[in-house]
């Protein structure tokens, strides 16, 4: 049986793991280009509004830069919100895979 803290982890959730996975691997980099949103939508067999939706995600969290005409981009990292109320208010509103991937990114933990 299933414990009630189990949850179905949202295709969103599964295009930021997949980036994530793809920066930690070095296999992206800095100022590295994504490929299309229909591209990435085929590779990850998710539809391309959950993969517009992932990229939002990433792009609210400092990871990516989307750029209307020319594609999406990996950023230098970040900013630096590691404390006070910003803090507390990411750690409450990210959940599974982005949670971890900010915690790590941002707050080092």
């Amino acid at each position: 049986m299933l414990s009630r803290a189990t949850r179905k982890v949202t295709a969103a959730e599964l295009v930021v793991a997949q980036v994530r996975g793809l920066i930690e691997r070095g296999e992206i980099r800095s100022g590295d280009r994504l490929p299309p949103e229909r591209d990435l939508a085929q590779q990850l067999g998710v539809s391309r509004p959950s993969v517009r939706s992932g990229l939002k995600s990433l792009a609210a969290m400092g990871v990516v830069q989307i750029r209307q005409g020319a594609g999406t981009f990996i950023t230098g990292g970040p900013p630096v919100l590691a404390s006070g109320p910003v803090a507390t208010a990411c750690d409450l509103e990210f959940s599974g895979p982005a949670q971890r991937f900010y915690r790590v990114m941002v707050l080092g933990r």
